[in-house]
């Protein structure tokens, strides 16, 4: 699978993947604006170790989701794939969530599509 991978449409898809810290009803919220947003639960056991989402998202291509430093660790001791959104709000409403992540929409899409060899999305 190509790591810019596009709807019959044309639109870039963005796979994203929600970890254990966010609660599963933040993706169910979001589906109307990443169609490929999932949550960890619905692949790997729940409670799955960080290694073993890192690894499960870096397979299959997703970027990681998460509230947790754990990532973070990965990103600088491993590679910089999968890619990592590290939210640091805090104890906060499921709604703000919602509401800061589809704020980034747009910042998100880029990050994710963006290559690693500074070459934008065609």
């Amino acid at each position: 699978m190509p790591l810019l991978e596009r709807t019959k449409f044309g639109l870039l898809l963005v796979k994203l993947l929600f970890d254990q810290n966010t609660s599963h009803r933040v993706v169910g919220k979001l589906l109307n604006d990443f169609t490929e947003a999932k949550y960890m639960r619905y692949f790997i056991m729940q409670y799955a170790t960080d290694i073993e989402i890192w690894h499960f998202a870096k397979q299959h291509e997703f970027t990681l989701i998460t509230f947790g430093a754990g990532f973070n660790n990965f990103v600088t001791l491993k590679s910089h794939l999968p890619k990592v959104i590290w939210w640091l709000l805090g104890n906060t409403l499921l709604q703000t969530l919602v509401e800061k992540i589809k704020a980034f929409k747009s910042i998100i899409t880029l990050f994710v599509t963006y290559k690693v060899n500074n070459s934008r999305p065609r």
